[in-house]
Order: C-alpha cells, then sequence, then structure tokens
C-alpha cells in the first residue's frame, strides 16, 4: 500500500530519477575526457627534445605537460555547450544528455588528479580556473581548498575572498528536476570558511558571510551586508 502510494505520488508530481542510461553516458564520458587528456600530456611529455642538464629536462617536459592541459581545457570548454542556465526537467531529451556532456567535462577537469598541479600558487590557480570558464579578478583571492563545482558558473570580483573549504554549488538535482544557475560574488566581498553557496547565490560588493553558513539557491545578500556564523539563508 505505501509503496503504491509513493509510485502514484511521483507520477502525479512529474518526479523522475535519472535513467540508467544517463549513468552509463556519464561514465562513457568521463572516460573519453580522462584518456584524452593523459594521451595528450603523455604525448608532449615523451615528444619534447631532450635538453641538459636532466634536472632542467624534466622541468621542461612538466611544464610543457600542464602547458598543454591548460590550453587543452580552454579548447575543449569553448566547444562543449555550456550548462544551460534554469531549470532542467530530468529525462532523455537532447538538452538534458548535452548537459550531462558538459557535467562530465567539469568532473574530470575539476578532478584531483588535474586540479592538483595547480592549486600550490595564486597564479596558477587564476590561469587554470580562467581556462575553466570561470570570470575571475587576479587580485580575488581562492583558497587553494575551495571546492567549485562548476567553474564556467562562476564571478569573483577585484577584491573577494573566498576562504578555506568553501563549496560552490552551481548545480543540484530537485525533485526531478536539475537547477543551473550561477554564483556570483561581488566587489570586495568575504566568503568566510566552510560557507555552501547554492545556484544562483549573488553576494554584493563588501558583503560578509561568517564561518559554516549555507546561502541558499537564488539568495541574493546586499551590500555590505553581514551573515553570522553557521547562519542559513534560503530565498
Amino acid at each position: 500500500m505505501y509503496t503504491a502510494s509513493v509510485n502514484r505520488t511521483r507520477q502525479n508530481s512529474g518526479l523522475q530519477r535519472e535513467p540508467r542510461i544517463v549513468h552509463f553516458l556519464q561514465d562513457i564520458w568521463r572516460i573519453v575526457f580522462y584518456l584524452f587528456f593523459l594521451t595528450a600530456e603523455i604525448s608532449v611529455f615523451i615528444s619534447l627534445p631532450a635538453i641538459h642538464p636532466p634536472w632542467l629536462d624534466l622541468a621542461c617536459r612538466i611544464f610543457g605537460c600542464l602547458l598543454a592541459h591548460v590550453l587543452l581545457v580552454f579548447l575543449l570548454g569553448e566547444l562543449i555547450p555550456k550548462p544551460p542556465e534554469g531549470s532542467l526537467r530530468v529525462s532523455r531529451d537532447r538538452t538534458y544528455l548535452l548537459w550531462v556532456i558538459s557535467r562530465s567535462f567539469s568532473d574530470v577537469v575539476t578532478s584531483a588528479l588535474f586540479v592538483l598541479p595547480f592549486r600550490a600558487l595564486h597564479l596558477t590557480r587564476y590561469v587554470y580556473f580562467r581556462a575553466l570558464g570561470a570570470k575571475l579578478a587576479y587580485d580575488s583571492t581562492i583558497d587553494p581548498s575551495v571546492n567549485i563545482q562548476t567553474p564556467r558558473l562562476l564571478a569573483v570580483d577585484a577584491g573577494a575572498q573566498l576562504e578555506a573549504g568553501v563549496k560552490v554549488e552551481n548545480v543540484v538535482h530537485a525533485m526531478g528536476r536539475v537547477k543551473i544557475s550561477p554564483v556570483t560574488i561581488s566587489e570586495g566581498a568575504l566568503v568566510g570558511a566552510h560557507v555552501v553557496l547554492m545556484p544562483g547565490a549573488t553576494l554584493g560588493p563588501n558583503a560578509r558571510v561568517g564561518p559554516g553558513a549555507y546561502i541558499g539557491p537564488e539568495t541574493c545578500i546586499g551590500v555590505g551586508a553581514k551573515v553570522g556564523e553557521g547562519a542559513i539563508l534560503a530565498a
């Protein structure tokens, strides 16, 4: 009785889980992207002419691999359709499947395997996230431990700061739909440690968000506003 009731409720509300074929396609595309990047970088590593001394040769090969990766990320990012903003219904239609490809690409290029070499320095983080499509000002500050789900849907203006453990969720599944919306952090805003920013969150100039706060979907924090530690805000 209970199971039948739940099933009827899902049918009436239009709630739908991701089809199994979607998970299969995600895995296929992730494997394709991993193999593409790894093959290209190994090819660059072994094809560069040898130089002396050996330590300089190794350094040049590693630098060549990283440079090739950044260029390939930028070029693929331009070719792969940007996630459409708004709400997508979980289905097998073309728009949703294109988003699956875009998400698989983001999953691969933001994985620890590829992000780790760029985390150490502010310059390398800036270059890499710009290549991923994020709109970053160079004099913004992003801690190495910040987790950005979809860099192409993030804008951080000059003087803004994201502290350790901040999580930027540009995409979220809810009730059989996918909510996709950019996160905007305006000039001089400060995002404290371990804050969670959901799709559509917007921080006005010089806003302050205390550590551990949750900024819900489509929530706007006004100019100079302060959000307390551990606060939960929703539109």
